[in-house]
């Protein structure tokens, strides 16, 4: 399907010449800012979370086999 097939009026240049928006765009003044991008993540900060995320699961890990010591410990004083 063309866009003549939507829009007939398309095809009579009259009306094209009626219809038409045109827009001229002046800059005052012409200069371009340079914007460039470190690295979002660096070596360190990777390793410092990969090394504190190990910590917080070991850490939890260790409270878990407390807690499951402590309550088999309770259990068996029952």
């Amino acid at each position: 399907m063309s866009p003549l097939d939507v829009h007939p009026e398309y095809d009579n240049d009259s009306y094209v010449e009626q219809n038409l928006a045109l827009m001229h765009i002046y800059f005052k003044n012409l200069h371009f800012i340079r914007h460039q991008r470190g690295e979002f993540y660096s070596f360190v900060d990777f390793f410092s979370n990969v090394g504190g995320l190990i910590g917080l699961c070991l850490g939890v890990s260790a409270i878990s086999v407390v807690e499951v010591r402590d309550s088999v410990a309770s259990s068996d004083k029952l």
